[in-house]
């Protein structure tokens, strides 16, 4: 018999059931959420069978890898999928389950974990003409009930099919669970939305929705780890793992408020340009990051030639711009590599290089770092909480100034800033 329309299953309105109200959330904080019920099954011994379905919408796949490299014994992890759809490319410890072609929804995909101490659901519902998702998040037995039958009905294996029969559903705590990831999810959406208002002053909009956004995510990771350090079966390296999460998002919360502070003082700025010679300017800022540089074991130096003429630049302005470069070159330059300041003259303005041999910058990055709270080179180590702000700054100071800035960069051979530097009009 063929199949007709009717006949494609809904998982999410099985999950809904009645009086249950989904709420409408972005990817970004659909994965943070994600990522919470994977800090769940972590704090639980990794025990836990993940049973999931994806959409092309969805762009939590790496929580999941994530579950896989903290949780060497981890539970099976079932990919639900029609023979036409891909394996996801790092399929490792993946067990393919696949669907009888046409049997759900392709809008909709799901999240099902399934541990001895708890059973938790999550399903999505994507309309196609936006990027937010209608979320369910459950841990009653029998809304999970409802989505197993369902689920047993697409898979074609018969295998598979007994294999969810017979898990168990144990009890959950739903009430305070699911509140809690919820309300992590609805607050972060909330803030990221409030200020959203298509005036004349859009950009400046734009930039406080942006910062709200890196705000609640930060207050999101908070809750989770407040919560899960509360768990009984919790290990002491785990527990060091969240505490030392909860530091780590002081401080990223800290440097984005002040960062805010700053960028937003930039529109007040009404310096005149003064006369400054790098020769006398460089040198001093530099030897103050020294010290920083022999801890990590990086080579840090400098060729700023006496006889440069002086550039227009209010000194206080100048000084924010060789400082955010530097850090940024010694923040992303691994131990014995080295970074280089070295200023020369081209034509009517000065050329002032910052050269390091860091991480480097992917080529689908490098048009993107100047944007606001973009942190893409902090690959290299969590306790990176910067705030994303300090090149969308230098940019910002040498427009201002009649400069410009440009980057090259290569994975892992490391990135060169080049600053041109207007002549001091006494000068030029």
């Amino acid at each position: 018999m063929n199949a007709s329309s009717h006949s494609v299953l809904s998982l999410y309105k099985l999950a809904q059931g009645e009086g249950v109200l989904p709420s409408v959330l972005g990817e970004t904080t659909l994965s943070s959420l994600v990522g919470a019920f994977v800090d769940l099954a972590i704090a639980h011994s990794c025990q836990t069978d993940f049973w999931l379905k994806l959409t092309p919408q969805d762009g939590w796949w790496s929580e999941i890898e994530r579950y896989q490299e903290e949780c060497e014994n981890s539970g099976g992890i079932h990919f639900c999928r029609e023979a036409s759809v891909p394996l996801p490319q790092s399929s490792q410890q993946l067990v393919s389950v696949q669907l009888q072609a046409g049997t759900l929804r392709e809008d909709e995909s799901f999240l099902l974990l399934l541990s001895p101490q708890f059973s938790g659901l999550l399903v999505t519902q994507y309309s196609s003409h936006s990027e937010r998702g209608k979320v369910l998040c459950l841990f009653e037995a029998s809304a999970i009930a409802r989505v197993i039958t369902g689920l047993q009905s697409a898979i074609a294996p018969e295998k598979f099919k007994s294999s969810l029969a017979n898990l168990p559903l144990p009890p959950t705590n739903s009430s305070s669970i699911a509140q809690l990831l919820l309300n992590q999810a609805q607050r972060a959406e909330q803030l990221t939305t409030t200020l959203s208002d298509p005036q004349p002053n859009q950009r400046k909009d734009e930039f406080f929705n942006q910062g709200l956004q890196e705000l609640s995510t930060t207050l999101t990771h908070f809750k989770t780890a407040l919560s899960l350090l509360g768990a009984p079966s919790l290990k002491a390296p785990q527990r060091q793992r969240y505490l030392e999460m909860l530091q780590r998002e002081c401080d990223r919360q800290n440097a984005l408020i002040c960062g805010m502070r700053s960028f937003i003082e930039l529109e007040t700025l009404s310096e005149e340009a003064t006369a400054v010679r790098l020769s006398n300017f460089v040198p001093g800022i530099v030897s103050t990051y020294q010290p920083l540089a022999m801890e990590k074991g990086i080579q840090l130096g400098y060729t700023i030639p006496a006889e440069l003429p002086p550039v227009g630049c209010p000194a206080n302005w100048l000084q924010q711009i060789v400082v955010n470069l530097l850090n940024n070159s010694l923040l992303f330059t691994p131990p014995q590599g080295q970074v280089s300041v070295r200023a020369s003259l081209k034509g009517k303005q000065i050329e002032l290089v910052f050269k390091d041999t860091g991480i480097g910058i992917a080529p689908g990055e490098v048009n993107k770092i100047f944007e606001n709270f973009y942190r893409g080179r902090n690959n290299l180590s969590e306790t990176n909480s910067g705030a994303g702000l300090g090149l969308t700054s230098v940019q910002q100071l040498l427009r201002r100034c009649g400069g410009s800035i440009s980057v090259t960069s290569q994975p892992d051979r490391g990135s060169t800033f080049t600053v041109l530097l207007p002549i001091a009009k006494s000068q030029g």
